[in-house]
């Protein structure tokens, strides 16, 4: 197994994590302490899930982290687009966290299914 950062999916999340940052950074303070700290730990678990997945050598394991990934981005998505629908975040940053969601949501697909090929 390679380093966790050498992989696309871990330099998508760190993305991930660097423009939800910026939005948490640029919320008015009703919802930077709800919905923008929420975002934060989300996108700090993603990371946190694919490095465990990446060191993982039960194969049975690595598909729970990587089902752990799924559903912390899919959580992610729901209050992008919910605070993109009660214009707290710009309309523009909130479709770039989407974008990087989707692209995070496929390379996670592909490598849990992937990995169920080798489990017995």
């Amino acid at each position: 197994m390679g380093l966790s950062k050498t992989l696309k999916i871990h330099k998508t999340a760190v993305e991930l994590m660097e423009v939800v940052d910026e939005t948490y950074v640029q919320m008015k303070h009703h919802h930077k302490f709800t919905i923008g700290t929420t975002m934060v730990q989300s996108s700090i678990e993603v990371l946190r899930y694919i490095n465990k997945a990446n060191h993982c050598t039960k194969l049975t394991d690595r598909v729970e982290y990587i089902n752990q990934i799924l559903e912390e981005v899919e959580f992610i998505d729901t209050i992008a687009n919910f605070c993109s629908n009660i214009m707290c975040i710009p309309i523009k940053r909130s479709s770039r966290i989407v974008s990087l969601v989707d692209n995070i949501l496929n390379q996670a697909t592909r490598w849990k299914l992937y990995t169920e090929k080798f489990i017995d």
